[in-house]
């Protein structure tokens, strides 16, 4: 079958349903990548309507307890929010149970010949077996993988072993019906069930997001841009580590100037050198608004993606902001994360030993040689263009979900509809 119209579930929350429910958190980064999917899946001639639970745990007291449906519009793409009851705790539990039973008769409402889950949670897997039973197909779109480990539960560790085992066992059971899977990375298909159909999806970009093209220049001072999390396991320490030591000594310092965002909550030696004089110097600007981050990167020129090769969480998460970088034409430094290995050389700095040393020997190379790191961005950019565009990516999602839909037929839901 050739889909028309998706369902594509997620917890996107728009910024009415932030403020009017009080949630503790508007996830911005989430918010841009199902916005990415979803219109790349719009350009290739789908109707897709975002459908989102917009309640969690962290919820504060609304207006009103009880909230019904919410509509709007974004970028193209219809977007529901399902009615929940707003009370700190007692609405997500609640949601567990309403978000798959509410979905359900959404579904009968509308004719739809698919949905898309964009990762998973408990009411996702509720709701992902409800589906099946009535014989609706759905792909999974698995931005993290989940694998409990008995690490986490040591003190000190930045995983929350709890989280972990239950989002396994909804990833598990959501994957496991599904009808196919994306991934941002080849790395994640050992953790998901074999012999089924997977398609790998590195990064998606926003036609609006292109925007006009202004090649970096390497020249003094050269802003380098760090995106938290501000954890071992995405590179903090090294980081840091490179900081202190460019700040001992050398012209290299002089010649950086350090931004970084992503956090309103810094570590203590980040926050002490911010604070002091010295090069290159430091910029804590805490948690920024959409249109503030991208004003950001824009000025950026060097941008960093530090997440540990070898950490807890190397082969179970991407670091999605690195296609973003690349697709801006900014000269990217990365660790073998991801699927970042098959661009190193020609389209990002590749750390294969991530040490200070190492790390602080780019930025002595950036400052002695920026016609060289200027070149490899240039080629990120077209790159980008060529893979990660709403088209192309448009294309490859249409043709898998054509082949997956294919093989599952859907029971005829109701005709009512557009």
């Amino acid at each position: 079958m050739n889909p028309e119209r998706i369902l594509y579930l997620s917890h996107y929350y728009p910024v009415e349903i932030v403020n009017s429910r009080a949630l503790s958190t508007r996830n911005i980064a989430g918010n841009n990548r199902i916005r990415r999917i979803t219109g790349a899946l719009a350009s290739a001639g789908l109707r897709v309507d975002i459908v989102s639970p917009g309640i969690c745990m962290q919820c504060g007291l609304g207006r009103r307890i009880f909230q019904g449906v919410y509509k709007g519009r974004e970028d193209g793409v219809d977007v529901t929010v399902a009615p929940a009851v707003v009370f700190p705790f007692v609405g997500g539990i609640l949601e567990i149970l309403l978000f798959p039973f509410w979905t359900v008769s959404f579904l009968f409402r509308t004719r739809f010949d698919g949905a898309v889950f964009y990762n998973y949670s408990i009411s996702f897997a509720i709701l992902a077996i409800f589906l099946r039973v009535i014989r609706v197909p759905f792909i999974m779109q698995v931005e993290d993988v989940a694998v409990p480990a008995r690490a986490d539960w040591r003190a000190g560790s930045e995983t929350r072993p709890v989280q972990q085992l239950v989002m396994w066992l909804c990833m598990r059971t959501i994957a496991g019906l599904s009808a196919g899977l994306w991934v941002p990375s080849e790395r994640f298909r050992p953790f998901l069930p074999e012999r089924k159909p997977c398609l790998v999806v590195a990064g998606c970009v926003a036609d609006s997001e292109w925007g006009q093209y202004s090649p970096i220049q390497l020249q003094a001072p050269v802003r380098v841009l760090f995106v938290g999390k501000y954890e071992r396991e995405h590179g903090v320490d090294l980081l840091i580590g490179a900081l202190r030591r460019l700040r001992a000594g050398g012209p290299t310092g002089a010649h950086f100037l350090v931004d970084c965002c992503g956090t309103d909550t810094y570590p203590a030696e980040l926050l002490a050198m911010s604070a002091a004089e010295g090069t290159p110097v430091i910029q804590l600007h805490g948690l920024l608004s959409d249109s503030e981050y991208r004003g950001l990167l824009a000025e950026s020129a060097v941008t960093l993606t530090l997440q540990r090769a070898q950490g807890r969480h190397a082969n179970l998460k991407s670091p999605s902001k690195a296609q973003e970088f690349l697709a801006a034409g900014k000269l990217v430094i990365a660790t073998d994360v991801g699927d970042l290995a098959s661009h190193s050389g020609d389209h990002l700095i590749m750390l294969r030993h991530e040490t200070v040393e190492e790390l602080v020997g780019v930025f002595e190379d950036i400052a002695e040689e920026p016609g060289k790191y200027e070149k490899i961005a240039q080629t990120a950019r077209s790159f980008s263009l060529r893979e990660s565009s709403y088209e192309a990516v448009g294309k490859k999602l249409i043709v898998f979900l054509s082949q997956v839909f294919r093989e599952r037929s859907s029971r005829p839901l109701s005709q009512r509809g557009v």
